[in-house]
């Protein structure tokens, strides 16, 4: 039966397989399958031998590896954007997409995508559909204001949403329409808090059933929320080697980038001096975690000894923004640092130079 080579692109409606032997050989190619559990399996359960399946990071992406992992030797889901990278633009099938994901699946020059373990599946559902249901009602909130603002009309605070103020304010709209089209708004908003907070009880409820989230929460500026967000996300500390990693993860790591670094000079080739140009923080990253650490590094400046730390990082000559990413950071390596050891947040842990 041999060894097999299986590149997937998955659609809505239907998958293309390519498949290649172990010595790279096509043995099947184009073979479309409609997008269903019986058809799929059947298909997969055909193919004997070792099995080893490539397909891109897509919505259907978490289904189909879970629907087919039993029964292949591996299952390996990549970005899309690493693929491409370095690559002329060239025509695009479907067939085709199959036969290069095939292809570097047998080179083993696929980056894999983290999927979690299937445990926390229940409780990475429940806090996204609070993230959903948060974004959503901030979304109505805003446009409330911006219909406000666009008529010269002052909303500070959160006086435009209160129920005991929100009629003065719908009052000063000039037509009828526009009051309608604010009313609709409020209704929205009450449905969607309403919501967010049946969504928060059964996530917190949820998380409480970890003791990672019971730990991370003694981290400064963390907070339930935070902690919960954490768990389901990350799922296990142990995929980030080092601490730089997890920066790059969460949205906290430094862009560099230097060209020409070595020149000619009196004693032979020496590296060029002057600081590496930096662009940035890394845009490829979990939003929810640089949300949760971007949050953390305001919230826990209420804490004595990190507000100590960050006044020192000014006092170093830090603008503030640089300051408030360098205290991310730092929180973020506290968060690794513990959640591997097992232990809880102390005293004097942003001192150690090993966080």
């Amino acid at each position: 039966m041999g060894v097999k080579y299986v590149g997937v692109d998955v659609h809505g409606q239907t998958c293309v397989f390519h498949v290649l032997d172990d010595k790279g050989t096509d043995m099947l190619a184009g073979a479309v399958v409609p997008t269903r559990k019986d058809p799929l399996l059947e298909f997969v359960k055909r193919l004997g031998g070792t099995v080893h399946l490539a397909l891109e990071e897509g919505t259907q992406a978490r289904w189909f590896r879970a629907l087919v992992r039993p029964f292949v030797a591996e299952v390996v889901v990549c970005d899309a954007r690493k693929n491409t990278r370095g690559r002329t633009l060239r025509n695009k099938t479907d067939r085709k997409d199959a036969r290069s994901l095939a292809r570097l699946l047998y080179q083993g020059e696929l980056s894999a995508v983290y999927h979690g373990d299937e445990d926390l599946e229940e409780f990475r559902n429940l806090v996204k559909t609070y993230q959903v249901l948060l974004s959503d009602t901030t979304r109505v909130k805003n446009r409330i204001k911006a219909v406000y603002r666009g008529r010269g009309i002052p909303t500070d605070g959160n006086a435009a949403y209160r129920r005991s103020t929100r009629q003065d304010y719908v009052a000063m709209a000039t037509s009828s329409a526009l009051r309608s089209r604010l009313e609709a708004f409020h209704v929205q908003m009450d449905i969607g808090t309403a919501q967010v907070q049946e969504a928060r009880s059964n996530m917190l409820l949820e998380a409480r059933k970890y003791c990672a989230y019971r730990t991370l929460m003694t981290v400064p500026g963390i907070g339930r929320i935070g902690a919960a967000v954490l768990v389901a996300t990350i799922g296990t500390p142990r995929r980030f080697p080092t601490k730089q990693a997890f920066w790059a993860y969460c949205g906290l790591a430094v862009i560099h980038r230097d060209s020409g670094e070595h020149v000619m000079g009196p004693d032979g080739i020496r590296r060029r001096s002057g600081p590496t140009r930096t662009y940035g923080l890394n845009r490829n990253r979990n939003g929810s975690l640089k949300g949760v650490f971007k949050v953390a590094a305001i919230a826990a400046r209420k804490d004595p000894e990190v507000e100590e730390y960050y006044q020192a990082l000014l006092a170093r000559g830090l603008r503030p923004e640089v300051a408030r990413v360098q205290l991310a950071r730092k929180l973020a390596t506290v968060v690794l640092t513990i959640w591997k050891k097992g232990c809880r947040y102390e005293k004097g842990r942003l001192k150690q130079q090993n966080a």
